[in-house]
């Protein structure tokens, strides 16, 4: 997947360059961002037809926006591999969408998993390195305080959608949560 998006991204980055006339730098910066933006809308191409063929297009587009979304302000562990990371976001995306029906049957966990996230976000969130450098500061405090808010707002939406499309996105917010714990490095 990566060697077609990447020679996508090349092609369409060279041709930016010529029109916008970049320094050899910023073309390498524009060219990797295409890359990074062919290869996120490439995966959610996958895992919408993988929903459609399965039945279950609109809850894999809500997985899919909501992981995105608590994603872009919590940040995570990434995969070592851009396959790695094809088949870790389609496990969260596929378990949020299709673990809904399994969820009915446990009413407790629409109590604990929000616990539990909660506690995660607070604890381990941001997880990026940007944030990292920022750990206690006012700019860390910021991010911590958007991602709460954010998880928080989500699961008021999940409340008022009430368990099916609720359960849809707890399992996808609590997912990414445990994507913010970090082993410790010896």
């Amino acid at each position: 997947m990566k060697d077609y998006t990447h020679e996508l991204s090349g092609v369409i980055g060279r041709k930016m360059s010529r029109i916008q006339n970049y320094s050899e730098e910023k073309d390498v910066v524009v060219t990797y961002g295409i890359e990074l933006i062919l290869n996120s809308l490439l995966k959610a191409v996958i895992y919408i037809l993988i929903g459609t063929l399965l039945g279950k297009t609109l809850e894999v587009v809500t997985a899919i926006v909501v992981f995105a979304a608590v994603r872009k302000c919590a940040g995570g562990i990434h995969a070592k591999s851009d396959t790695g990371c094809f088949l870790l976001t389609g496990a969260i995306v596929f378990i949020s969408a299709f673990g809904t029906g399994f969820l009915i049957h446990f009413p407790i966990l629409y109590g604990l998993l929000p616990l539990i996230s909660e506690l995660l976000y607070l604890i381990y969130a941001p997880c990026d390195e940007y944030y990292e450098k920022q750990r206690g500061n006012k700019v860390w405090m910021t991010a911590k305080i958007k991602v709460l808010l954010l998880v928080n707002g989500l699961f008021g939406i999940g409340l008022i959608l009430g368990r099916y499309w609720g359960g849809i996105i707890l399992l996808s917010v609590f997912l990414e949560g445990i994507t913010l714990v970090r082993r410790e490095k010896d």
